[in-house]
């Protein structure tokens, strides 16, 4: 589903994409390989995949496979919007 919404956002010209991913409680191995296509999809149209609202949980996971340097990630929406800017 996450790929279908990608592509719909990329050829809308849509590439600053922020991910509010707040009420996921786990991340198996297929969605994390969904999100990095999504940042490099992104990536390759000239735009970005930020995170937003990251469970403690997840974050954990996250930083444990290295995601925390690949993604930008953010705790307040508004900031998050700006530093697209």
């Amino acid at each position: 589903m996450l790929r279908g919404i990608i592509e719909e956002l990329l050829s809308n010209d849509k590439a600053k994409i922020l991910l509010d991913i707040g009420k996921i409680t786990f991340v198996d191995q297929s969605g994390r390989d969904e999100l990095v296509f999504s940042y490099r999809r992104a990536q390759d149209n000239g735009g970005r995949v930020k995170l937003l609202n990251i469970p403690k949980p997840v974050f954990g996971e996250f930083h444990a496979r290295g995601f925390v340097t690949l993604f930008e990630i953010h705790d307040n929406e508004d900031k998050a919007v700006k530093s697209f800017q």
